[in-house]
């Protein structure tokens, strides 16, 4: 499948302007300076269920997630990128976000950067939004809730997660040489990535987990893992770079300092709620998307 010169030109700049700002790094933190080293809100940290703080919240909003996207697989030297061709209508809201966050791309770690109870699974997918204040990744990360990562962990079974196989199918077009784009051969829905239980998860003020390292990532790890087979996780393994096989792609864990861990979830009731409250919060919702609303109106006209 071919890519119109735009839409290659798009996807370019979209993976070489991060590597350019980042620099030349590989995964071994003992180059990693300047907030990699000396910063005190580092991802990824071990999440322990029993000491995480309970806090019930308005369910997670996943906006135009079931949407099919026509979307390009990247192989950019240190993960596979998954970019879906969206203007702006993708987003993540409430579930305790201040703000509604907009899909820029999906990558993939193997093995799992966060773990659970020091337990580390084979793969984590992390979907990166933007606050929509800000017209993109870059000039988010100036603000210290400005990129909100949803973080979907897996767990290895005997059964294909058929969900993964368009993406598993491109990856091996692009897994040879970094900077390959291949495009998916059928439109995708980013929710196939996601697990069907989405009530319970995470949430902790982090970073970015590869270097610059920025400390400007409210992180959402969800509670429930999604299945996938030995087989299609040795594919992963098969990436190439310019040293050769990326065998693994996870940045050890980081202390967790003074910050607070909450455990969210949206199937606590508390009796106490007034009705004027729920209203409240049912309005909050429509006021943030409303610009979303009007993104997918006016699509039509960009």
């Amino acid at each position: 499948m071919h890519l119109a010169p735009s839409s290659l030109l798009l996807m370019l700049l979209t993976v070489l302007i991060p590597e350019i700002l980042a620099g030349d790094w590989h995964y071994s933190e003992e180059q990693w300076t300047g907030q990699c080293s000396e910063g005190k809100k580092q991802s990824p940290i071990d999440l322990q269920e029993r000491i995480g703080k309970r806090e019930r919240v308005e369910p997670l909003i996943f906006l135009h997630y079931n949407r099919p996207v026509q979307a390009n697989l990247t192989n950019n030297g240190h993960t596979v990128v998954l970019n879906v061709e969206q203007y702006c209508e993708v987003a993540v809201a409430a579930g305790g976000l201040r703000g509604l966050y907009q899909l820029d791309e999906i990558h993939f770690h193997w093995e799992a950067e966060h773990t659970i109870d020091k337990k580390r699974l084979p793969l984590e997918v992390h979907f990166v939004h933007h606050n929509i204040l800000y017209n993109n990744i870059t000039q988010a990360l100036f603000y210290e809730q400005g990129l909100a990562v949803v973080a979907v962990l897996f767990h290895e079974t005997e059964q294909v997660n058929t969900n993964m196989v368009p993406v598993l199918e491109a990856l091996e077009e692009s897994a040879d040489t970094v900077g390959d784009i291949t495009a998916l051969t059928s439109p995708f829905s980013p929710s196939a990535l996601l697990p069907d239980d989405r009530n319970s998860f995470f949430r902790y003020q982090g970073s970015l987990t590869t270097p610059p390292c920025t400390e400007a990532v409210i992180w959402t790890v969800l509670h429930k893992t999604v299945p996938i087979s030995k087989l299609q996780l040795e594919k992963f393994r098969t990436v190439n770079t310019t040293a050769g096989l990326l065998d693994a792609n996870f940045r050890p864990t980081q202390p967790l300092n003074s910050r607070t861990v909450y455990l969210m979830s949206d199937n606590l009731i508390d009796d106490n709620e007034t009705a004027s409250a729920q209203k409240f919060k049912c309005w909050s919702y429509i006021i943030l998307i409303i610009p979303m609303i009007l993104c997918s109106s006016l699509r039509q006209y960009v």
